[in-house]
């Protein structure tokens, strides 16, 4: 009697094939981590022989020569993940991406060695960005519902993904002041960006960022450290603003329909990329506010910068960095526990009072000329209306 055969168990075959590549992916973090850390100490060999150090002058943070190109480490972790993902990932979009990739290195490494002005870095820029965005067809193409915004036209989707691409690798350029801070923040981006690829199985994205995570981990030992210190540079700091922008393109890509595996509700994913974004965000948006309010060009530099006002009041850069980084993770998190309500009036209001409340912060902490005018327009209303918040218990924080 012949026997029946039975049919293949697909869903079987799907899990194996998941259990292979998510082996591959933390096999291949482990190779990255390795690769950074000697990456990172024949860099510092290396520029201290040619002399590629970055100085110490009234707007660093650090004293003496630091060696300053450790934003290479990162782009061989970038080689070795396009090589090992091409098995697994979508190698359509990885070979745009490292060819933008080169391009930003090319860049970084220039401005590290001559300190280029914007106007000379920002045609090479747009250039790389709009090569992965033409390449690739990776672009900004929903909004999931957010403000009752779905689909986004390409005449839109385009010029938007290239701005916002633009915007990340200044504001991540601009966040690294002290020591720890732009390794600190980068980790809660790209921390974040795992979670949310690992739940879409987006593979090649999830190795992406994973391996900017690992990268960054050594990076910071390194950063920290008294003997074998380096700096990412514009080289780095670029690099990783050109990796968070495309990855945050990449989340605004997907079809809706994929969004069903996420643990809270599609149309709030654009509230909680911001949330995740937030640092980098407000500490540029904040910065060009108060230098156009002072008759500035938006790039001319300060020690406006978040991470300036906190070592300026008193903290260590490793104090300041783990405080912001934790800010940043903790915002994040409480913005992911409102969503889970699903109240929007509940969200818009927690926004507007953490916003009022963080500048509030920031203002008292701050010394430079320009805050302490400020702090003398608010003490009038608080000394008038002095009772009042004394009733509430305010009174001695605002005056």
């Amino acid at each position: 009697m012949l026997t029946q055969r039975r049919p293949p168990n697909l869903s079987l075959n799907i899990r194996r094939k998941m259990g292979v590549t998510q082996t591959l992916i933390l096999e291949l973090l482990v190779l990255c981590g390795v690769a950074t850390g000697f990456s990172l100490f024949y860099l510092i060999r290396l520029a201290n022989r040619f002399n590629l150090l970055a100085l110490s002058n009234e707007r660093t943070s650090h004293v003496g020569k630091v060696p300053s190109i450790g934003g290479l480490a990162f782009f061989i972790n970038f080689l070795i993940a396009c090589g090992v993902s091409r098995f697994f990932g979508d190698w359509t979009t990885g070979i745009p991406l490292l060819m933008g990739a080169i391009i930003i290195v090319f860049v970084g490494v220039r401005d590290d060695m001559y300190d280029l002005s914007i106007s000379r870095k920002l045609p090479l820029q747009v250039i790389a960005i709009l090569a992965v965005l033409l390449m690739s067809s990776l672009k900004i193409e929903s909004m999931y519902g957010f403000l009752y915004i779905y689909d986004i036209p390409d005449w839109i989707g385009y010029p938007l993904s290239l701005l916002l691409v633009l915007f990340f690798m200044q504001a991540y350029n601009l966040i690294d002041g002290i020591d720890g801070h732009a390794a600190g923040i980068g980790m809660v981006i790209f921390g974040s960006f795992s979670l949310f690829f690992w739940f879409i199985r987006d593979y090649f994205f999830l190795t992406l960022s994973s391996v900017a995570l690992v990268g960054l981990i050594v990076y910071l030992w390194y950063n920290f450290s008294n003997i074998y210190k380096i700096f990412m540079g514009d080289t780095g700091t670029l690099l990783m603003g050109y990796f968070i922008g495309f990855c945050t393109i990449r989340i605004l890509s997907y079809d809706p329909s994929s969004l069903q595996m996420l643990p809270f509700q599609g149309h709030y994913l654009p509230v909680l990329l911001m949330a995740i974004l937030f640092v980098p965000i407000f500490d540029v948006l904040r910065v060009m506010i108060i230098r156009r309010k002072q008759g500035k060009q938006v790039f001319s530099p300060d020690r406006n910068h978040v991470h300036h006002v906190l070592t300026d009041a008193g903290l260590s850069h490793r104090r300041a960095s783990f405080l912001s980084s934790a800010f940043s993770m903790s915002f994040a998190f409480i913005v992911y526990l409102i969503i889970q309500t699903n109240s929007l009036i509940l969200l818009l209001l927690a926004g507007v009072l953490f916003l009022l409340f963080i500048n509030v912060i920031l203002l008292r902490m701050n010394r430079s000329f320009g805050a302490r005018r400020w702090k003398v327009k608010i003490r009038r209303p608080v000394h008038k209306y002095s009772r009042t918040f004394k009733a509430i218990g305010l009174y001695n924080f605002l005056a």
